[in-house]
């Protein structure tokens, strides 16, 4: 996973209850959340610095991968906590070459720069779907902030 450090840690806590895994899971969606209205904000000022209108909605779809990432990034985490490697790397190499074949797709479409983002896009829900599938932990817990 990719974060601020909180899977890391996360990985190498002793114990954690499930009121401290539900409050890293909000910590993780919050930082998503707040990292893409950062990027949706300021994509007009990156456009008009590159003079380049198109990176704004650029900049928006890219935007869903951060929000994406932030749900799932704690189920992804949880499964490397429990050493199962042999899940967490298939579904990396799964979300991949599902990102990979999109983004394909989608410059065959003509998509442009877009495509890019399309891998980020459908890698990140593949991923995340497959943690939250075979992980089977539920965010219900109240946070232990």
């Amino acid at each position: 996973s990719r974060g601020v450090g909180t899977e890391l840690a996360g990985i190498q806590a002793a114990q954690l209850s499930a009121g401290q895994e539900s409050a890293l899971w909000r910590l993780h969606l919050l930082l998503g959340a707040g990292l893409a209205a950062a990027t949706c904000a300021g994509a007009p000022l990156v456009a008009q610095f590159y003079g380049e209108p198109e990176v704004t909605p650029l900049l928006w779809l890219l935007s869903t991968g951060l929000v994406l990432n932030g749900l799932n990034s704690w189920p992804r985490t949880r499964l490397a906590r429990e050493l199962r490697f042999n899940f967490v790397n298939w579904n990396e190499t799964a979300g991949a070459f599902a990102g990979t074949v999109a983004m394909i797709a989608a410059a065959a479409l003509g998509a442009g720069a877009a495509s890019f983002a399309w891998f980020v896009i459908v890698s990140e829900l593949v991923m995340g779907l497959g943690a939250w599938r075979v992980g089977g932990w539920q965010p219900f817990a109240a946070a232990d902030w």
